[in-house]
C-alpha cells in the first residue's frame, strides 16, 4: 500500500518493511481463516487474549497503517507534488484492484455461483462489482456467489481498508500542501487531539473507557458522524497512521533500542483486554514496528528482492479463501490457512509482475499539459 523508495537517503534492502507487509498480510489471512471455516473467531490467539475485542488480523492491519503513516510522509517531503503524490498511489493501488476484479468475476464467480451462467453474466450486479476499483466501494456482492458460505455473500471483506488508507493519503497531501507537515508541533497536536478523544469515548475492549467523563461532549462527533473519519470503528487505526507520521517527523529525536522494544511488547501484552489497552496501543505499537522496520536481522530485509508481493496476498486472499470454503465445506482452521495460503502465494506474485510492478514503472512518466496538476505542484 506504500513503498520503501519513499525513504530518502535509504536503499530498499536497509530496511525490513517488505517483510513487515508480507508478515501483516499472513497475519490477516491467518486470522480470517477462523470465522470464514467455523464462523467465528473462537480459538484465535489474540481473540482469546483480548477477551474478543481485538484479533490477529488486526495486528495486520494496524501494521499497515503505522508503516503507512510513516512512508507516505516521507513520499510527500521528499517530493510535495501533487500530482506525482497521487499518481504513485493511484499506481500502487488501482491496477491490483482491477485484476483482483478480473479474476474475481471472470475465473472465481462462474465456479462458485449456484446460478446459470447466462444469469450470472446478465445480472447488472456481476458488472457493478467492478465498482471496487474505485476504492471506496469496499463491498461487493456477485450474483450466486459464496450464498452457501459458512460467512454467505461476502465476496472480499478486506477491501474496507483501501478507502480509510487512501482518506489518510489525503490528509497528508492537504497537511503538507498547507505547510502542516513542515510544522511538527502541529501534527503533533492534531494526533494527540485526535487520540484523546477516542479514548474519551472507547478503549478497544468494547468497555467505557476510563475517559468517559466528557463522553457525551464528542458524541455529537461520533454518533451524528459529522465526520466519517472520525467514527469509533476507524479511528483506531487512523491514529496509529497519524502517530507513523509524527515517528518519521521526529525521527532524528527517535531512538530504538531493543530493551525499550521488549518492555513495549510485554506491557501491550498485559494491556490486553484492559481499559488501557488503546492507551498503550498507541505508545507500544508504532515503536515495536518501526523497531523491527529497522532492526538489522539477517535476511529479513532481503524478503523482498523479487517484488513487494504483500499487497496481492491482502486482496487476493478473502475471495480464494471463501473459494476454498465452498469447495471444502467444514474445512479446518489450520487446513483453511495452509491451503488459502498455497493458493495465494502464486497469485499474489502473478499480480505484481503481471499488473502492479508494470504500473509502478510508470511512476517516472511525467505527467504534462494538466493545467489544475500545475496550479498545485
Amino acid at each position: 500500500m506504500s513503498d520503501n523508495k519513499s525513504l530518502d537517503n535509504k536503499n530498499r534492502f536497509s530496511n525490513n518493511f517488505d517483510f513487515l507487509r508480507i508478515l501483516a498480510a499472513f497475519l490477516v489471512i491467518f486470522s480470517h481463516s477462523f470465522p470464514l471455516s467455523t464462523g467465528s473467531y473462537n480459538g484465535e490467539p489474540l481473540v482469546s487474549l483480548s477477551g474478543g475485542s481485538f484479533t490477529l488480523g488486526n495486528l495486520g492491519v494496524m501494521v499497515f497503517f503505522v508503516i503507512s503513516g510513516y512512508l507516505i510522509t516521507s513520499s510527500w517531503l521528499r517530493k510535495p507534488r501533487f500530482s506525482g503524490f497521487f499518481k504513485n498511489r493511484i499506481l500502487r493501488i488501482i491496477p491490483g484492484l482491477f485484476g483482483v476484479a478480473i479474476v474475481t468475476i471472470f475465473v472465481i464467480g462462474p465456479f462458485v455461483t449456484i446460478i446459470p451462467l447466462v444469469d450470472y453474466f446478465k445480472n447488472p450486479w456481476t458488472w457493478w462489482y467492478f465498482h471496487i476499483v474505485t476504492i471506496y466501494y469496499s463491498w461487493g456482492w456477485l450474483p450466486g456467489v459464496f450464498v452457501n458460505n459458512v460467512n454467505p455473500n461476502d465476496v472480499n471483506g478486506s477491501l474496507w481498508i483501501l478507502g480509510l488508507l487512501f482518506t489518510m493519503y489525503i490528509i497528508v497531501f492537504i497537511l503538507g500542501f498547507i505547510g502542516f507537515l513542515k510544522k511538527k508541533v502541529i501534527a503533533l497536536t492534531i494526533t494527540i487531539l485526535l487520540a484523546v478523544s477516542y479514548l474519551m469515548n472507547y478503549n478497544g475492549t468494547n468497555k467505557v473507557s476510563f475517559f468517559a467523563f466528557s463522553k457525551p461532549v464528542f458524541d455529537l462527533i461520533y454518533y451524528n458522524k459529522l465526520v466519517w473519519m472520525l467514527s469509533l470503528d476507524l479511528t483506531f487505526g487512523t491514529i496509529l497512521f497519524m502517530i507513523g507520521v509524527l515517528f518519521y517527523l521526529y525521527r532524528d529525536r527517535i531512538k530504538y533500542d531493543v530493551r525499550i522494544c521488549v518492555f513495549l511488547s510485554v506491557l501491550w501484552i498485559l494491556s490486553l483486554n484492559t481499559p488501557l489497552f488503546s492507551l498503550v496501543s498507541f505508545i507500544a505499537l508504532p515503536y515495536v514496528i518501526l523497531f523491527i522496520a529497522f532492526a538489522r536481522i539477517p535476511y529479513l530485509n532481503k524478503v523482498g528482492k523479487y517484488g513487494d508481493f504483500s499487497y496481492g496476498l491482502y486482496i487476493y486472499a478473502f475471495p480464494i479463501q471463501q473459494s476454498v470454503e465452498h469447495f471444502i465445506p467444514g474445512i479446518s482452521v489450520l487446513s483453511m490457512f495452509l491451503l488459502s495460503s498455497l493458493i495465494v502465494i502464486p497469485v499474489s506474485i502473478l499480480s505484481y509482475k503481471l499488473l502492479e510492478e508494470r504500473a509502478l514503472k510508470l511512476k517516472d512518466v511525467k505527467i504534462k499539459n494538466f493545467t489544475f496538476f500545475k496550479s498545485l505542484n
